[in-house]
């Protein structure tokens, strides 16, 4: 199991938090050129190298496309593509001052990098734009239909880790994260007593969780939630730190 610090894979959690102060402060406009100009840009890049990036890419668009209104997403994008795709090229500046420094070796223009970055642009839209599903179903396979009794009662050969949660955590986690419907999909299966459930989630997907409370928990505004989202968040990582991933060495 990593440590409590966000996996660089899924820094994109910490990104989505850090927007609505960016947008709250500084308008939507700022907000999308961060999000989405800047590190989204940045995230589909390394997902064409490195496979945990490709991974998490479905689901950081989900929580874009949460963020941002359809209409938002694409006049933002329309205006990147004539403003940085579609521009005409800078005129060249004459000098005549033959004393003036220039540049031995200016930077030629590339044509294969900006192609490179027309693709990447078009595949960002289609991805933003195309229909909602999803992003963990994108990731990997439809989980079956939860069913009640898995609920506290997995089946055998599963590998899962209980955790127990009050109704305000199982609230706070429900209303307060970014968390995808799948990633949450056991704490949508109603409690059907007045002692707190346990749930049932695989060590990544739990993980995971911890990861979404932890942003929120860094960027809530209100005390009182910021301290709920903190205790919360210290008990996943308890659970989590008494079942170690089997892919972590040991520690010197």
């Amino acid at each position: 199991m990593s440590n409590s610090s966000t996996a660089f894979h899924k820094i994109w959690i910490e990104q989505c938090a850090a927007t609505e102060d960016i947008r709250e402060q500084f308008g939507t406009k700022n907000a999308l050129d961060y999000l989405i100009g800047e590190k989204l840009f940045t995230f589909v890049t390394a997902s064409e190298q490195d496979p945990e990036f490709a991974a998490e890419l479905p689901v950081f668009v989900a929580a874009i496309r949460r963020l941002f209104a359809s209409r938002e997403i694409r006049e933002y994008l329309d205006h990147l593509e004539r403003a940085k795709f579609l521009a005409p090229p800078e005129p060249e500046i004459e000098m005549d001052d033959e004393d003036e420094e220039v540049d031995d070796e200016p930077w030629p223009a590339n044509p294969v990098l900006g192609a490179t970055e027309l693709l990447r642009f078009s595949r960002i839209r289609q991805l933003l734009q195309s229909q909602p599903c999803s992003g963990r179903a994108m990731a990997k396979p439809k989980k079956s239909p939860l069913r009640e009794d898995r609920m506290c009662n997995p089946m055998p050969g599963d590998e899962t880790v209980p955790l127990k949660l009050s109704a305000r955590e199982r609230e706070l986690i429900l209303k307060h994260t970014f968390a995808d419907d799948e990633l949450t999909g056991p704490l949508r299966v109603a409690p059907t007593s007045r002692e707190a459930p346990v749930y049932y989630f695989p060590l990544d997907d739990l993980e995971a969780l911890a990861g979404y409370v932890a942003a929120e928990a860094n960027h809530a505004k209100d005390k009182k939630l910021q301290k709920e989202l903190h205790r919360l968040f210290a008990r996943m990582e308890a659970v989590l730190e008494s079942h170690p991933d089997e892919n972590d060495g040991p520690i010197d």
